[in-house]
């Protein structure tokens, strides 16, 4: 694996997101993509149908908008794909147009699935990509999406007394959109910090996704995050959301124990790491290179681990 594909898959499985410039598409390639969206969502409503984001914004746009397989197939996003999830991955046929918020969402996770759908538990390994792809420039003023570096290795115990599911799987569910909806910026991130003190997790950092027009954006699935609003005056900020799903795990090529794990499995070459982090972000890359991470086995550690996995903090259990 070449020095620049590791380090972009380190940055993946580090902070659960990458950016990525398409090399092959000019500016007017995006700029003619952002017309293209607005055109949809200006036909979406003129049809004024109840489910005209399933007729039109939602998974048909490579019919209603062939020009995004120039994005798909850019060998710069090709490449990136494939580096984290191997040769073979699969697009999925979910795909959605979303056009900028005019009020902020809590923090949350996808449900497991596309469509926020459930069927499986959450998994550490880097199995499904969620892509963004932005035609316009992204910045403070039309509606980021605001993330927590690393947080693809936490969920949250928040299932319902009779074991069911609750939608949306927010990090704090005491905390409702109508709240963020009637506060001003500063009341807005107080209310926001103190939903991720609740996860308990000392030292998380919060991140705005300002990117340049025409970016990528390469996401875990698993990673918490929130859209934010966009402010008064600014056109519309347009994001073709993709996913991706690995369809083989990496062919194994040997063995090695937590002392003997590659250097540049070390994640604090990256920033934003958190450091309860390090081992299953070292464990993962070892996987995704073919190597099968084998822990010494040390009776003491094993008995520490099982009292972590039953009385510890969400950060203590991923080690």
């Amino acid at each position: 694996m070449a020095p620049s594909s590791d380090n972009q898959l380190l940055n993946f499985l580090s902070t659960g997101y990458i950016t990525v410039q398409p090399g092959a598409m000019s500016a007017a390639d995006h700029k003619r993509l952002w017309t293209r969206a607005d055109e949809l969502y200006a036909a979406a409503r003129k049809l004024e149908s109840p489910t005209a984001h399933l007729e039109l914004l939602g998974d048909n746009l490579r019919a209603c908008i062939p020009e995004i397989d120039q994005m798909l197939n850019d060998p710069a996003v090709s490449a990136a794909v494939r580096n984290i999830l191997g040769e073979d991955a699969f697009l999925h046929p979910h795909n959605f147009l979303h056009e900028s918020l005019t009020q902020d969402q809590p923090f949350h996770q996808d449900g497991n699935l596309p469509w926020n759908e459930r069927g499986h538990y959450r998994s550490h390994r880097p199995d499904w990509l969620i892509m963004f792809y932005y035609p316009q420039a992204v910045t403070l003023d039309n509606g980021p999406t605001e993330v927590i570096p690393g947080s693809q290795y936490w969920t949250t115990d928040i299932e319902n007394e009779d074991g069911s599911w609750r939608p949306g799987d927010p990090i704090d569910p005491d905390l409702k959109h109508s709240t963020l909806r009637g506060a001003d910026l500063a009341a807005r991130d107080e209310a926001l910090a103190a939903s991720v003190e609740k996860l308990g997790i000392p030292g998380l950092q919060r991140c705005f996704v300002e990117v340049p027009a025409g970016s990528v954006v390469l996401g875990n699935y698993d990673l918490m995050h929130r859209g934010s609003r966009t402010r008064p005056g600014q056109a519309p900020r347009y994001m073709f959301k993709f996913y991706y799903a690995r369809t083989r795990e990496p062919e194994a090529s040997g063995s090695q124990t937590a002392g003997s794990m590659p250097s540049a499995a070390n994640p604090q070459q990256t920033d934003r790491v958190h450091e309860d982090l390090a081992p299953v972000i070292a464990a993962n890359l070892a996987w995704t290179r073919g190597v099968r991470y084998r822990a010494p086995l040390d009776p003491v550690r094993v008995a520490a681990e099982d009292k972590h996995l039953r009385e510890g903090g969400e950060h203590k259990k991923v080690a």
